[in-house]
């Protein structure tokens, strides 16, 4: 029978010559340094910053692992401010206005950021955005203290 169809006998031999369990290539990789994140808060749920390496122990498999690399870091937030800027709030503006600049003054550049006003309708008068040389960030750090939400429909002009 092998002898009438040569190309099943080669594929007979190959098969009988080739292992029938032959072993998939092995991956390796080594991990030198974990990142983990860590945000610490105290009982009445403001941020607490002044802990050092010793105030943390970390556990892998129920071993205690050694620490090599503590920093503290502004790790950048995707956030929105939504904004009241009803009628009810007219009286208030100045503070509200004050408090989000203040706020976005504050915040990590490289942050991601959206700014909604509503009164009777919702209205996005920042998309979402990185502040970073953006005219949100640079509105924000360089903004007159007299501009007022008022200005325009549901927003600062600034915003």
């Amino acid at each position: 029978m092998f002898h009438r169809c040569p190309a099943t006998a080669a594929l007979a031999a190959w098969l009988v010559a080739t292992p029938a369990a032959e072993q998939p290539p092995t991956f390796h990789a080594e991990t030198r340094l974990v990142v983990l994140q860590a945000t610490v808060k105290n009982s009445q749920g403001a941020l607490v910053t002044s802990r050092d390496r010793g105030a943390f122990t970390v556990y892998e498999n129920g071993r205690r692992q050694t620490i090599s690399l503590f920093r503290r870091d502004d790790v950048p937030v995707s956030l929105g401010l939504v904004i009241d800027n009803s009628g009810s709030m007219r009286s208030l503006r100045a503070n509200v206005e004050a408090a989000a600049l203040a706020f976005v003054r504050a915040s990590n550049p490289m942050d991601d950021v959206f700014v909604l006003n509503f009164a009777d309708k919702p209205r996005i008068d920042v998309p979402f955005t990185s502040l970073i040389g953006r005219p949100l960030f640079r509105a924000a750090t360089h903004l007159p203290t007299d501009c007022s939400f008022s200005a325009s429909p549901g927003g600062c002009a600034a915003f």
